[in-house]
């Protein structure tokens, strides 16, 4: 075994000892993070969410996948140099540098995992909807430090994996002919490298981007997000993506289509371009079909009671007596914008309840009823609402203070007015702009990018245009005395 061979050997020996270790760490680091999930939700009841508005087990998780990235990432890249030794190297070098390799790709697919994940999760978790610096330490920092390790592996792992060994310059030898002086300069090789690093990192960024900006959007409103909202957001990761086909194409003009990177770019962005035309047409035709579906409605207003302290009747199933009952409205199918109320009569001119229509056609709120603030007899409450045909729509609940301050419902404690059939609303401009005009511009928007990636996919190289082969000189040109007369 030659000298060079122990060193590559050797090297190759605690390459993977370092992946190997930081595989470990990072399984150490999500049981670490599991415990902190775990004493975050202590005494917190069943089903609730944790009593910390801040949490620390993201952070773990982050830990992790970062430790598992680089500990690969800084084996490939050790190892490059000894992966240029075609001659003489151990056998090991491969082995271990397609290891870490495939674990740089595991570490980058689990970040991307992660932020779709944290995205998701972003419309489910009420622990921090009220505190926005929760919220930023919660949810938007470990995005942006995903994004930011996923293009740190992919420029790192791919397009700049390291230094490699070059060989030494043969002298040019007498027979080896020498080039024609007319050959055509390489393109730059530094202006490739960058142009193949944004082919990797725009797309990412941008769907960083949008996604982060469809979170805020939610924050703000608080409601599902628009189909408008989700427009924008396609919008912003098909020009992603956009940007990255035409990056990629210039790394293969600069560095040739052989080069491996500038390929990986290219079949990465033309990934993206398939992955973004299904998920953008799958979601025009679900908004088309809601929209078509949504012209025909069935209003629905709902009033419920329920307390945390009842009393029941000798059977002990169902509940007589409501202390402080909470007065809960619902209802489906409502005029987006519209306003809900929920009065009590005899009382003050001022409902007790009022609730805004959301965009889907839906509201939910509730508020408390205090028996003590009411004197013991007979009272109404009366929901009123508004469908989308301005039909008025309305729900009544009767109820009872008794002299301890309790309530009674004598017909029991909820009461809804829906329709027996449905109606068809006429169609109208402002359910074409609001509804179907954004699902046809999802689908427009898909067939948009791949016309303009295809077209840049198959355009005419800049740097590998090279004319049509010369055609082979006549006998004339090269000896006029064997050109042919005419005659015989």
């Amino acid at each position: 075994m030659t000298h060079t061979q122990s060193a590559a050997r050797a090297a190759s020996l605690r390459c993977l000892a370092l992946v190997l270790a930081s595989a470990a760490i990072a399984w150490l680091l999500f049981i670490i993070g599991q415990y902190v999930r775990l004493m975050e939700t202590a005494g917190a009841p069943e089903g609730s969410d944790p009593t910390t508005a801040i949490s620390s087990a993201p952070y773990f998780n982050v830990a992790a996948v970062v430790v598992l990235s680089l500990g690969a990432l800084l084996a490939k890249r050790r190892l490059a140099a000894y992966r240029a030794l075609e001659a003489d190297r151990s056998t090991l070098v491969a082995a271990v540098a397609g290891f870490a390799m495939i674990m740089v790709i595991v570490s980058a697919v689990l970040a991307t995992w992660a932020v779709f994940a944290l995205f998701l999760g972003g419309f489910f978790d009420g622990r921090s909807a009220d505190d926005p610096a929760a919220r930023i330490i919660d949810l938007y920092v470990p995005i942006v430090l995903y994004t930011a390790l996923v293009v740190t592996l992919l420029l790192m792992g791919f397009v700049f994996p390291g230094r490699a060994a070059a060989p030494a310059e043969a002298a040019p030898s007498a027979a080896a002919p020498a080039l024609p002086a007319t050959a055509p300069a390489p393109a730059d090789p530094r202006a490739g490298q960058r142009a193949v690093a944004l082919a990797f990192a725009t797309p990412i960024i941008a769907a960083a981007i949008a996604l982060v900006l469809g979170l805020i959007v939610y924050d703000v409103t608080r409601t599902a997000l628009e189909v408008w909202v989700w427009l924008v957001i396609l919008v912003l990761i098909a020009v992603g993506v956009a940007l990255g086909t035409a990056f990629a194409r210039r790394g293969q003009d600069a560095l040739g289509s052989q080069a491996p990177v500038a390929g990986a770019a290219s079949v990465l962005n033309f990934v993206l371009v398939v992955v973004f035309a299904v998920a953008a047409s799958s979601m025009s035709l679900g908004y088309g079909i809601a929209a078509v579906s949504g012209l025909s409605i069935s209003p629905n207003l709902s009033l419920s009671a329920y307390a945390d302290e009842q009393k029941f009747d000798e059977t002990g199933v169902m509940p007589t007596e409501f202390v402080d009952p909470h007065i809960s409205l619902w209802g489906s199918d409502l005029k987006r914008g519209s306003t809900a109320t929920v009065d009590l009569e005899p009382g003050d001119a001022q409902p007790i309840l009022t609730a805004t229509v959301d965009g889907a056609r839906w509201l939910s709120e509730e508020t408390i009823l205090r028996g003590e603030d009411l004197a013991p007899g007979a009272y109404v409450l009366t929901a009123t609402g508004e469908a989308p045909d301005g039909q008025a729509i309305t729900s009544t609940l009767r109820l009872t203070v008794t002299e301890g301050s309790t309530v009674v419902f004598p017909d029991g404690e909820a009461s809804t007015d829906m329709p027996s059939v449905s109606r068809i609303l006429p169609i109208s401009a402002g359910w074409f702009f609001g509804d179907l005009l954004p699902a046809g511009l999802l689908l427009l928007l898909a067939l948009c990018l791949l016309a303009t990636t295809l077209r840049e996919r198959n355009r005419a190289r800049g740097g590998d245009t090279a004319a049509a082969p010369a055609a082979a000189p006549s006998p004339a040109a090269v000896d006029p005395a064997r050109a042919p007369s005419g005659t015989e």
